[in-house]
């Protein structure tokens, strides 16, 4: 998606919408007949203009130590 893309839909949302919260949603298929919905508040709003991207962050419930460890091993599969 594009930025554009993203200002658009907002643009056309109604007034009502801007009090409601914003959260990350990610939703997977279980089996034919149902679906999940798992939900992530956003935290902050980002640009990284080194890669042209918008950065829209979730928090993580795991520790810095967990984070370290979780980066140290996709370190050594590289």
């Amino acid at each position: 998606m594009k930025l554009k893309e993203l200002k658009d839909w907002m643009n056309g949302l109604p007034e009502e919408c801007d009090e409601y919260e914003v959260i990350l949603a990610q939703i997977g298929k279980i089996d034919e007949e149902y679906w999940f919905r798992e939900d992530e508040p956003v935290i902050a709003l980002n640009i990284d203009k080194e890669n042209s991207e918008v950065l829209i962050m979730r928090g993580s419930e795991q520790t810095d130590e967990e984070i370290r460890n979780q980066i140290d091993k996709t370190d050594e599969r590289d």
